[in-house]
């Protein structure tokens, strides 16, 4: 869920690969570097969207967006395919996707989101995981 212009993790689960990504449950970070908190920044208008960053992103790891503008234009692409990808910006040698979960109004609420290390789970393999989650997201929202 976005806190301020960050997610807060509410619960994760780890696979049971032996090489795999710790769930972040209860982990608060910069919504610009993560896939879910991205997927529900792209739900903002754009003065809300700059109202969260007056002083610009702040730091992130070295792929994340560098300036709002450039933030903003990605936002751009995510309503437009309704998912979000973290190559490696939230940490190095991991990639994610995120939806957002909507409630019965279609607002969006919080983010689901599906992590694994990028040796495993390249740009492309994200992309094909994106359809599944986005059916997960929409059955969630429909337990709400």
């Amino acid at each position: 869920m976005l806190e301020g212009n960050a997610t807060r993790f509410l619960d994760g689960v780890e696979g049971p690969q032996a090489l795999r990504v710790s769930h972040r449950t209860g982990a608060l970070l910069p919504a610009h570097v993560t896939s879910g908190g991205k997927a529900l920044l792209a739900e903002l208008p754009p003065e809300r969207l700059r109202a969260l960053y007056p002083n610009g992103l702040p730091g992130g790891g070295s792929r994340a967006p560098e300036d709002v503008e450039r933030l903003a234009a990605e936002l751009t692409t995510i309503r437009r395919t309704g998912w979000a990808l973290n190559l490696q910006e939230s940490e190095r040698g991991v990639n994610a996707v995120g939806a957002c979960v909507r409630d019965r109004t279609g607002t969006a609420v919080a983010a689901v989101a599906v992590a694994a290390p990028s040796a495993r789970c390249p740009k492309g393999r994200l992309n094909r995981l994106a359809s599944p989650l986005l059916l997960v997201a929409r059955d969630i929202g429909q337990e709400l």
